[in-house]
């Protein structure tokens, strides 16, 4: 019995992500999931600005943190957002 995937939302945390390959991921994560949250942990000016970019074109949510907090509390910060809509799973 799969679950509805409405109620599916992947928690992704990136720290200076390779952008072309981190786009490739959210297009391989989108038809799996409901939504997509990232939480970036403190990257570069020139990242964060791409990573708004490609929040926009895949409208997924983005948080962004100024400095890199660790993995754990990032994906806190995810797994919060996700809750709080609603999520009954999520891929970490």
């Amino acid at each position: 019995d799969m679950q509805d995937l409405s109620k599916i939302v992947a928690v992704i945390v990136t720290h200076h992500p390779d952008i072309t390959e981190l786009q490739q991921n959210i297009e391989a994560a989108l038809p799996q999931v409901a939504h997509i949250i990232m939480v970036d942990n403190g990257s570069s000016p020139e990242i964060r600005q791409a990573l708004q970019i490609l929040s926009k074109k895949h409208n997924f949510s983005l948080i962004q943190n100024d400095h890199n907090l660790g993995l754990a509390a990032a994906q806190n910060q995810g797994i919060d957002l996700a809750l709080e809509r609603g999520a009954e799973s999520l891929l970490l």
